[in-house]
């Protein structure tokens, strides 16, 4: 099936930047980039091309700015760019991935009766972070008519397969899980055919695992 990968459209805030107004706009929020072609960062959420339901989302969980790697990471995701984002703890970095994956998904056909989904796939390496992930994700989600689910060890497999057959757009996982689920019943439980947006969240644990 194919999909829209880039829905980002350069506001006309940011349309007319210089180069050397793009670095003075890092510099300010402490921001490196490498990549060709990055687009400038944003000042408000309104500049990242978020829809209206998602802008409203974040208004009533009363955030209103940005913080520097969503700044910078929201447009490129959006843009349909591949992103590695590296920002300390407590920086903003769940809804820099999160935010482009709901606006992703939105626009991206519904599950049919009978497709389980994910559309939108997040691996974590442990079920503490995977559940802190998933409960940030359900409280943007369900707001938007999306439906997620957590997938993690150390808690019973039979109801996170009930929810997973029920359909679901955003599946939040440990590997281990996943895996364990992915070869049950011959893999007739859970596909990945849909998954086109993908997050390895703390992604060098996940590879010292």
């Amino acid at each position: 099936m194919s999909f829209q990968k880039n829905l980002y459209r350069v506001p006309r805030s940011l349309a007319n930047l210089k180069n050397k107004d793009v670095i003075s706009r890092r510099a300010k929020l402490k921001v490196r980039v490498r990549g060709h072609g990055s687009p400038a960062p944003v000042s408000t959420f309104e500049e990242c091309g978020l829809s209206e339901r998602v802008l409203q989302v974040l208004k009533s969980h009363d955030i209103h700015q940005p913080f520097p790697v969503q700044a910078q990471c929201i447009p490129c995701s959006m843009a349909g760019r591949d992103v590695i984002g590296i920002a300390k703890t407590g920086s903003g970095k769940t809804l820099a991935y999160l935010l482009p994956m709901l606006r992703h998904i939105l626009v991206q056909p519904d599950l049919a009766p009978n497709e389980s989904g994910p559309v939108g796939l997040i691996l974590a390496p442990a079920r503490e972070l995977a559940w802190q992930i998933y409960t940030v994700c359900r409280s943007f989600a369900k707001p938007l008519g999306l439906k997620s689910t957590a997938v993690y060890g150390g808690a019973g497999v039979a109801e996170q397969i009930g929810d997973l057959k029920r359909g679901t757009h955003i599946c939040v996982a440990t590997p281990g899980r996943l895996i364990d689920i992915l070869t049950m019943q011959a893999g007739k439980i859970l596909s990945l055919q849909r998954v086109t947006y993908t997050v390895l969240d703390e992604a060098d644990r996940q590879y010292d695992a």
